[in-house]
């Protein structure tokens, strides 16, 4: 992308460049077609593969683009994060880890045409066309010390699971400043959460350490964590949650070598306002 990139030029090329892409279909190739198709989105999640002497350590612009687009746009929609997959190691070529392995692109193309299908669902139906990712919506002050985090759930119920993508520091969330800062608890430690728990279906909650500070302005989930200082991407290092749905338990992907893996939507590398 460049060092002159940034998450609001980014997110006006992605839109741009569906747009272009919709004029030329209807006005140059294929004038007879009245309807705009979607295009549906991966989100990127290998921000800190390049070392944390990198803008984009733990500061997914990129990831956060393509959300934006895709949260603003009738014509845009994301169907899952790529940090659930596994990445080839390219380490001995001397590149950073940026591209999935091929069965992790097999199974991506699953995610796609999941997604397909339920917007083909709701064209057909004339009803608004849903978002099909797990995704952070909302996160409420409850209290001094507690946070209550909305999301919109695609199926069944959240989870908190640490079995195929491994543990990260408090499943993804961090507290943060106006510019993106974490907000520590103090000096000797920048971990302001406690813990989270499962509280309703579509609801997660933050028990913090202290009261929330004056700055605290933002929550943010899948950034990365900053004590995790090698530079990989995927399930298990890197930038990750660990909140899934539970679609999986009624859809599922069989793998190249015949193994069976639920298809769950995982939360997307996001950020929100604390209110």
């Amino acid at each position: 992308t460049g060092l002159s990139e940034t998450r609001s030029s980014y997110r006006s090329k992605l839109v741009a460049l569906e747009r272009a892409h919709w004029m030329k279909i209807c006005q140059v190739e294929l004038p007879e077609q009245s309807w705009r198709p979607p295009w549906i989105v991966g989100q990127v999640c290998s921000h800190n593969s390049y070392g944390t002497s990198s803008l984009a350590f733990c500061n997914p612009f990129i990831a956060l683009a393509q959300r934006d687009a895709c949260l603003g746009s009738p014509y845009l929609r994301m169907a899952n994060p790529q940090y659930i997959f596994d990445y080839a190691d390219e380490a001995a070529l001397g590149q950073p880890m940026l591209h999935l392995t091929n069965e992790s692109h097999r199974w991506q193309g699953r995610y796609f045409a999941r997604a397909i299908l339920q917007l083909i669902h709701d064209r057909m139906a004339g009803v608004p066309l849903r978002h099909p990712a797990l995704d952070m919506i909302a996160a409420r002050r409850v209290g001094p010390r507690d946070i209550d985090v909305v999301f919109n759930v695609p199926a069944g119920v959240l989870t908190i699971d640490t079995r195929w993508v491994a543990a990260t520091r408090n499943a993804g969330f961090d507290i943060r400043d106006a510019k993106g800062a974490l907000v520590p608890v103090d000096a000797t430690d920048d971990n302001l959460i406690a813990g989270v728990r499962v509280v309703r279906s579509d609801t997660l909650r933050l028990r913090l350490k202290a009261d929330l500070p004056v700055n605290a302005e933002k929550l943010s989930l899948g950034w990365g964590d900053p004590g995790e200082t090698h530079a990989v991407a995927g399930r298990h290092g890197g930038p990750r949650t660990n909140i899934r749905d539970t679609a999986g338990d009624l859809d599922a992907y069989i793998a190249s070598d015949g193994t069976t893996r639920p298809m769950h939507n995982y939360a997307l590398v996001s950020d929100v306002a604390l209110t």
